[in-house]
This record gives structure tokens, C-alpha cells and sequence, in this order.
């Protein structure tokens, strides 16, 4: 009988707390206004623009600016030459630093370097940096190539990395799904104030809340192509513009230019740049196979390898044995239980094969089962508070927050 009543407690505390809940979200709903239609056609012609792209390359020069106050305080140059292949599933670039300046207040130089030039590649689920690590007893620098998880790539304004496709997002992010995430969710109540409306070939996705912007322009006369992005949000004001060229009826960036403006604590403004300008774009030019290979990158047989996934480290070989879509040695030898050492790795010796270990598990007797069980069994008294608590918090959350939610 106990057991009644607490059910029927519980059921009705929750269908209290739904009318209560449902009347306060009734003002909330943010719905998205405009046309949902140019979001969906938008999406479209984005997704198939780039779903379009089976190779790519070209070259681009890339500039980054640091200024505090109207003075120039640091400046980088790079060089970039890249190569992409849908069938390859991989991005490869190399990449030169061909001036770094750090001024003084007044502009004047007071150092001045050039890095060198490395080469990186994604491809699968791996990303592969060949570059000078180390210099050895006669003063040699010696390269190597390390290998990563592929989310080591991921690429921002500022990394060196230069992955063609990143150009074709906005900071990552895929823009034809971003736009089927507010047609989709046009009546979700998490939403902020969303409005979408088109101007000539001009289509506007702004997102706001309170002094929070999030604007997308996209032009459907290149493709749905992302043409600008403004974010303003406390003192931080980003503005990113692309310019475009077709090439076989695909629209790929011809520049990008990225402004991040910051309003300091002290006064004064500190402003960060980036541009790239793209040349030499060639799109659908079948690439051979081969550019995706670790020679391509400058690995050489008897090259360092550390391998970061499977944490360990061995010479080059040569692609015989070395299989990218699965890179590891062919010959796996297996331990039940690996080293404990807080050691770093060990020199690679050279012939040496790689490690897999495998850790030992015991399941579990069956009275130990039983008694986790046991003590992990809910107490109804102590639920109903638990329950209770959450509702109440969560009132109060939305009466002093509402339409204050993140974009």
C-alpha cells in the first residue's frame, strides 16, 4: 500500500511539475523568423557545391598582423602550396614561414626569423607533421615524422595548419548542416531570437541574444557560398569575409580575411589579422595517388617515426610495410599487460616491431554483483526530494534567465 501512494505521489508531483514548467517556456519560444525555405535551399546548394570538389590544389600566401593601438607589434608570412583528394580521404600542404617580425612600439624590428618549412597530411583517421625536429652530435638537423589523431589537425586562424577544406566551413564548423539545424529546430524553445531573410543574392541568417550577434551572409548566386561572418559578443568583435572564383562550375575561395578586435581591459584596442590569398587553383585535375603517400611528404627510409596513437617509436621502412590505412608494422607482436614506466620512449631500434598490449579483465562474481546492486538501490523518500529539488531550481532558472539562452 506504501508503495501505492509513493507512485501516485510521484506522479502527480510530475504532472505539476510539467503545467508549471509549460507555463513558464510559454514565452520563451524563440521561433526562427523568415523564410525556413532559404535556409533548406541555401544548405543545399552549399552541400553540393562542396560535395562537388574530387581534387583540389594550389597555392596560397598567408599574412597574420598583431597590432595594439594602431602599432604593428608582430608579423608572419607563410608560403603554402596544397593538394586535397576526395577518393584519398586526405589533405596534404607544405608550408614555408618567409618572415617573422616582432616590433617595438615605434615599429622598429627588433628580431626577425625564418622557420622551416614542414610538411603535413591528413588522411583517414591520422595526421602525419614530416618536418625538423632535433639536431644530432655534427650539428645535422634531423627530420622526422610524427603521427597524430586526426583531431591534432584541427585547424584554427591561428595554427599552421592548412587544410584547404577548413575554408569552406566557418572555425570548423559545416555551414549546410548549421543551416538544417535552425530549419529543423525553428520551434525549439533553447533557441535565441533567430530571424533569416535575403537581400538580392544575399541570404542572412542572424542569430541574437541580449548584446550577443551571430551573423551569416550567404550568396546563392556563388553556390550558397559564405561570403561574411560577424560575431560580436562582450568587447570581442570577429569579422571573417571570403571572396570567391569558379573553376569547372565549383566556387572555391580566391581570399579570406579574418579581424579579431578586442576592446582591453585598460583601454585601447588590440586587433588580430589573418589573410590568405589563394592562387593557382585547380579543381577536378585528377592528382595521382601517389601524392598522398608518405614520400610525398619527404619520408625517407631510416626516418624517425613516433607514433603517438599507439605510443611508441621505430625507424621508416618504406611502404611495404607500412600501410596508411592502417599504419602500423605488419608483423604485431602481442603482451597481456603493458610496461608501467613513466619513462619517455625508448631510442627506435632500427628493425624493431611494434606493441599492441592487451589489458587482462575478470568479470565479476556474481555476490559482488548482487551487492553493488544492493547498495546502488534508489531509497523512494530520498528520489522524491531529489525530484522535487530539480523542478524547483529549474523554475527559478528560467524565471530570472529567460531569453537569455546561448545562441
Amino acid at each position: 500500500m506504501d508503495s501505492i501512494n509513493t507512485i501516485q505521489k510521484k506522479v502527480s508531483l510530475l504532472l505539476l511539475s510539467f503545467v508549471l514548467i509549460h507555463g513558464l517556456c510559454s514565452d520563451l519560444i524563440a521561433k526562427v523568423e523568415g523564410d525556413l525555405d532559404l535556409l533548406k535551399k541555401t544548405a543545399t546548394m552549399i552541400k553540393e557545391n562542396k560535395e562537388s570538389i574530387r581534387y583540389w590544389q594550389g597555392s596560397a600566401k598567408i599574412e597574420r598582423l598583431w597590432e595594439e593601438n594602431g602599432n604593428i607589434t608582430r608579423r608572419e608570412e607563410y608560403s603554402a602550396e596544397f593538394w586535397f583528394s576526395k577518393k584519398q580521404e586526405a589533405s596534404r600542404w607544405s608550408m614555408s614561414n618567409d618572415k617573422l617580425d616582432i616590433l617595438d612600439d615605434a615599429g622598429k624590428l627588433i628580431a626577425g626569423e625564418k622557420r622551416e618549412r614542414h610538411n603535413e597530411m591528413k588522411r583517414g583517421n591520422r595526421f602525419y607533421r614530416y618536418k625538423n625536429y632535433y639536431t644530432i652530435d655534427n650539428g645535422e638537423r634531423k627530420k622526422s615524422l610524427t603521427i597524430w589523431p586526426l583531431s591534432e589537425a584541427d585547424q584554427s586562424t591561428y595554427t599552421t595548419t592548412f587544410d584547404p577544406m577548413w575554408y569552406l566551413t566557418n572555425k570548423k564548423r559545416d555551414l549546410a548542416v548549421r543551416l538544417m539545424f535552425y530549419y529543423h529546430e525553428a520551434n525549439n524553445p533553447e533557441l535565441s531570437d533567430v530571424k533569416v531573410w535575403q537581400e538580392g543574392d544575399l541570404v542572412i541568417l542572424e542569430a541574437t541574444s541580449g548584446d550577443l550577434i551571430d551573423r551569416h551572409t550567404f550568396d546563392i548566386s556563388k553556390s550558397g557560398a559564405l561570403i561574411q561572418y560577424i560575431g560580436i559578443g562582450g568587447k570581442n568583435i570577429e569579422d571573417r569575409n571570403w571572396s570567391y572564383e569558379q573553376h569547372n562550375g565549383v566556387w572555391v575561395p580566391k581570399t579570406f580575411f579574418y579581424t579579431m578586435e578586442t576592446i582591453m581591459k585598460y583601454g585601447g584596442t588590440k586587433i588580430n589579422s589573418y589573410k590568405v590569398r589563394f592562387a593557382n587553383n585547380q579543381i577536378n585535375e585528377t592528382i595521382p595517388d601517389s601524392e598522398f603517400e608518405l614520400e610525398s611528404l619527404g619520408v625517407k627510409n631510416g626516418d624517425d617515426v613516433s607514433d603517438t596513437i599507439l605510443k611508441t617509436g621505430y625507424y621508416y621502412e618504406g611502404k611495404d610495410r607500412f600501410d596508411l590505412a592502417n599504419p602500423s608494422f605488419n608483423e604485431v607482436t602481442k603482451a597481456t599487460t603493458p610496461p608501467k614506466t613513466d619513462e619517455p620512449l625508448a631510442k627506435p631500434q632500427k628493425g624493431a616491431s611494434l606493441q599492441v598490449y592487451e589489458t587482462q579483465e575478470t568479470e565479476p562474481s556474481q555476490e559482488a554483483v548482487e551487492k553493488d546492486k544492493e547498495n546502488n538501490e534508489p531509497n523512494d523518500s530520498y528520489l522524491l526530494y531529489i525530484i522535487t529539488a530539480i523542478v524547483l531550481v529549474f523554475i527559478i532558472v528560467l524565471f530570472f534567465y529567460k531569453r537569455k539562452l546561448k545562441i
